[in-house]
């Protein structure tokens, strides 16, 4: 029984022998706990200031007799960087706060892009290529084109025809009126001498009827009127 209980420790030992040859081989590093703090105070005038700090963020936050709360925090986002804000709020002025992590505003535009030198070079290298291609390519110059002359428009044998008989009616009209106006007699145009004459002849035979007329009634006037018996 003894001799089974020793070989039973012997073939233990044996065992185990590899386990510790490899703890003792191994150097271990045990990392060191997080030490993380907090504290709060206030008092009977409504003052107060309290904070914590240890792990992925820290705060405080600190108000005075006048109202005025003044504060910031920092944390790590999702990126991996430390973002710091800082505020402060007070009855006049309302709340302000500055921050790494606010948006930019219209007035402060982020700082232009900078090429490297090869994407400076690449650019250069492009700008020529294109010069000395514009240059190489001859320019067309488009032949001028030919317009064609107007086509003489042709009469039809019908047109034609009727084109010659309007001629020949209008020109024979005009000689009937040519010849009727010819034939007209012409009334003779009389000399301003006889015109006078035959005036002058027509006043005078006027005056003397007018004569005669008065002489016949004076002598009707000069007769006795017959009285009755």
């Amino acid at each position: 029984m003894k001799c089974f209980i020793i070989l039973s420790a012997a073939v233990a030992l044996a065992a185990c022998a590899p386990y510790h040859n490899l703890i003792a081989n191994h150097n271990y590093h045990w990392a060191a706990p997080v030490v993380s703090s907090q504290y709060h105070a206030q008092d009977e005038l409504g003052q107060y200031s309290y904070g914590y700090a240890g792990g992925p963020s820290a705060k405080h936050e600190v108000k005075t007799w006048d109202g005025v709360t003044r504060g910031g925090y920092s944390y790590i986002d999702a990126n991996g960087l430390v973002q710091t804000v800082n505020y402060i709020s007070d009855p006049v002025h309302g709340f302000r706060v500055a921050a790494t992590n606010l948006p930019l505003g219209p007035g402060s535009a982020p700082a232009p892009v900078v090429d490297t030198p090869e994407v400076a070079a690449a650019k250069v290298a492009h700008a020529a290529a294109h010069v000395s291609a514009k240059v190489a390519v001859p320019v067309a110059v488009a032949a001028p084109v030919a317009v064609a002359a107007p086509v003489a428009v042709v009469d039809t044998p019908e047109v034609a025809a009727a084109k010659a008989n309007h001629l020949a009616a209008h020109a024979a009209a005009g000689g009937r009126h040519r010849r009727s106006v010819c034939r007209r007699p012409v009334a003779p145009v009389a000399a301003p001498v006889a015109l006078a004459a035959r005036a002058s002849l027509r006043l005078r035979t006027l005056r003397c009827c007018y004569a005669y007329a008065a002489s016949l009634g004076s002598a009707r006037r000069q007769q006795p009127v017959p009285r009755s018996g």
